[in-house]
């Protein structure tokens, strides 16, 4: 099977590190000879229905945007693209994924389980069911804890 990519889709949560997700996203962009498009969802829903005190938009946007651009720029071997975008994540994912013709969506799953997944639901899930396009989740574990 040959599987050619142009434009491989990674959404991204902001962590303290760059996630796992975006090495390997890297490591297969690098096999297909792609662009990675690296994009930050910001859903101001859940912190507007809790009442809470939030930055403004253009300060989540702004931390967003040097937060993913500082993990890119160590991927300086790679076309890559940095996009942050306001509303829906699911949405958002997919309608950015057919605007930009993306061959590819490479998400991670936190393999919640239980009221949590009840709660949170699952975005990779539900882009999974709902994409017209190719979707590789990959399931990112916590780390061991070995005694």
């Amino acid at each position: 099977m040959d599987f050619h990519s142009n434009k491989i889709l990674v959404p991204v949560e902001l962590d303290d590190a760059p996630p796992r997700l975006l090495d390997d996203a890297a490591r297969l962009a690098r096999k297909l000879g792609s662009k990675l498009i690296v994009l930050h969802v910001i859903d101001i829903r859940p912190l507007v229905a809790d009442f809470a005190v939030i930055p403004p938009i253009e300060e989540l946007h702004a931390f967003a945007n040097e937060t993913l651009q500082s993990w890119c720029d160590k991927l300086d071997d790679l076309k890559t693209d940095v996009v942050i975008l306001h509303g829906n994540v699911v949405e958002e994912i997919l309608d950015y994924a057919d605007t930009v013709d993306a061959d590819l969506i490479m998400m991670s799953t936190h393999g919640r389980r239980g009221v949590e997944r009840l709660v949170l639901g699952s975005t990779a899930e539900r882009v999974v069911r709902h994409s017209q396009r190719p979707v590789l989740t990959l399931r990112m574990m916590p780390a061991r804890v070995t005694a």
